[in-house]
């Protein structure tokens, strides 16, 4: 299935608008959320979520068997992706601050999400979102990413908020649009880093020993995001 033209019948504009003041309000409601309440508190379009929001009255099962037959309809994507935040905690050790939020696999599964999650903009210093293919942790211990290696580029404060969320949701859309053709396979995810002084942003990559695939994901990952004429530094898991 060619996900381009599939892509091309969902109108963001559209989602977006349509769910203005749920966006709004959710918001609202997380803007002092704290680590343990945070995977709890984000509102997924999940079929329990549904069934509940339509009461508790009438015939359960033949609104599920309805559901299912309408998520029979989705656009699926060509690889199944992860959502990750990390929100930094002395209290805890890493791992434990690492929070697994959900997956996705379909195109209205993805937008479902990017549209209830805090932007970019919001998040507090010490925070990550990453967006990793299913199975693979965004932390360097996972089996998938010891031989690997990432692309990393500090932003400047200076640069702004728009220019953060900009950046990520680009980033985004060019891994489920498979916009790296055959070379997707070797890129894990990223990560977007909200820090005092500095923000950073990486690209996760399992090609180190291949220089060619290296330099033709990233000149296509710069173009993506508009960043053609910014320095990324290397850096290999091993090594670090």
């Amino acid at each position: 299935m060619n996900f381009e033209s599939n892509y091309d019948t969902i109108n963001r504009s559209f989602l977006i608008a349509q769910n203005s003041d749920k966006i709004q309000k959710y918001l609202n409601e997380i803007s002092n959320l704290s680590q343990e309440n945070f995977k709890t508190s984000i509102l997924l379009n999940n079929e329990d979520k549904k069934i509940k929001d339509v009461g508790e009255s009438g015939d359960h099962e033949s609104k599920k068997t309805e559901m299912r037959q309408k998520s029979n309809n989705r656009y699926p994507l060509e690889n199944s992706w992860s959502f990750w935040f990390y929100k930094n905690s002395r209290n805890n050790n890493w791992s434990e601050n690492l929070i697994h939020l959900t997956n996705v696999d379909n195109v209205q599964d993805f937008w479902s999400v990017y549209t209830h999650l805090k932007p970019v903009e919001y998040l507090s210093d010490g925070c990550d979102y990453a967006f990793f293919k299913k199975g693979i942790k965004p932390m360097w211990e996972d089996a998938n990413n010891l031989n690997g290696e990432r692309w990393i580029i500090s932003i400047q404060k200076r640069n702004g908020s728009n220019f953060l969320n900009y950046l990520w949701l680009n980033a985004l859309l060019s891994l489920i649009g498979s916009h790296y053709d055959d070379e997707i396979k070797f890129i894990n995810g990223i990560v977007i880093s909200i820090r005092f002084k500095c923000n950073k942003f990486a690209l996760w990559t399992n090609c180190h020993e291949n220089k060619m695939v290296q330099n033709k994901i990233l000149k296509r990952f710069k173009k993506e995001v508009n960043l053609n004429d910014s320095d990324f530094l290397f850096e290999i898991h091993k090594n670090c």
